[in-house]
């Protein structure tokens, strides 16, 4: 239990700029996505992604990708949140966002996973992809469905940060 006296209550009210914290968080969530699929390959609660399928590696391979072990790093789309609208004195929230618009279905997909699947040809009669074994044309293919790799949200990751962010913006009010 936290208490306060009367003059740290003052110095709180008027020191701490709470849209100056929210922001802040909101910075060191984006990082914390843009550092977990890039550089550690971890979840927001730290753990790290499953290894890829080998089917998805050759895939990546064949497309030129840079780093084709590495999950949610294709074209490297997954990894560019930002913070679309800041928490101003009158309006105190943050809105983080994925800064492309055709990643966004994708992106909940990786993030909350799927159930198997069906996936059949929209413009052509057959799907035609390329394997180990060579090519395979077919009228259908049953996805196996995707894991769930909690890449963006809230988890134990970014409630520390929003922890330690809290922490410093308090001592810094009640040190003015």
């Amino acid at each position: 239990m936290l208490s306060l006296k009367k003059k740290e209550v003052f110095l709180l009210n008027k020191n701490l700029k709470i849209e100056n914290l929210l922001n802040d968080i909101a910075t060191s969530w984006t990082n914390s996505y843009y550092k977990g699929i890039t550089k550690t390959s971890t979840d927001i609660n730290g753990k790290k992604f499953a290894p890829l399928k080998e089917s998805t590696v050759f895939m990546k391979k064949l497309k030129g990708y840079k780093n084709p072990k590495k999950p949610l790093l294709a074209e490297g789309k997954m990894r560019n949140t930002y913070v679309k609208t800041k928490a101003t004195r009158s309006k105190q929230f943050a809105v983080i966002s994925i800064n492309n618009r055709d990643r966004k279905l994708a992106s909940k997909a990786h993030n909350e996973g799927t159930k198997p699947y069906k996936i059949t040809p929209k413009r052509k009669k057959n799907l035609s992809f390329p394997t180990k074994d060579g090519w395979i044309n077919t009228k259908e293919v049953q996805h196996t469905g995707q894991k769930k790799r909690e890449w963006y949200g809230i988890g134990k990751v970014q409630t520390k940060l929003a922890s330690k962010e809290a922490k410093r913006h308090i001592k810094k009010a009640l040190l003015k």
